[in-house]
């Protein structure tokens, strides 16, 4: 018996990343970079393969973890891929950088569909070789605890 609707992770983790402002209102490190007006560059499950952005973007992705049998909580291994402003592989890195540093303040963030319990780095950090015409990009892994409002 299940006590309530499982909470989507890699949308938790996409709404938080797009956060202004921290839960203790310090204002967020990552926010300029990937939100532009009414531009948010913030996207969810997307093969690096079919993704052309031109400018500073992440991608979040589902990397495995597995729900709680008995309460509505996800504990996702989640794959961020930062991609820089440019096809310079220190670009990625440098928004890379920031994202993780990000993510380990989130402290019980609420979302809109979700509350981010934690957030763990456990992986990543270097540039991934691409293919000639597909941008470069650092993944960065986390163990999250993610639970339904």
């Amino acid at each position: 018996m299940t006590l309530g609707v499982y909470p989507d992770a890699v949308k938790i983790v996409g709404e938080y990343l797009l956060l202004a402002t921290y839960p203790d209102g310090v204002s967020s490190l990552i926010y300029s970079h990937v939100v532009t007006g009414t531009t948010k560059r913030v996207f969810l499950e997307i093969d690096p393969k079919s993704f052309k952005n031109p400018s500073e973007s992440l991608v979040v992705v589902r990397a495995g973890g597995r729900m709680h049998p008995s309460v509505p909580m996800d504990r996702a291994r989640i794959e961020i891929r930062c991609y820089g402003g440019s096809d310079n592989p220190e670009a990625a890195r440098d928004l890379a950088l920031l994202v993780v540093p990000h993510m380990h303040r989130a402290r019980s963030a609420s979302c809109a569909s979700g509350k981010l319990i934690s957030a763990v780095q456990d992986g990543g950090g270097d540039v991934i070789w691409t293919p000639p015409g597909v941008r470069p990009f650092v993944p960065v892994y986390f163990s999250t605890q993610v639970r339904s409002n």
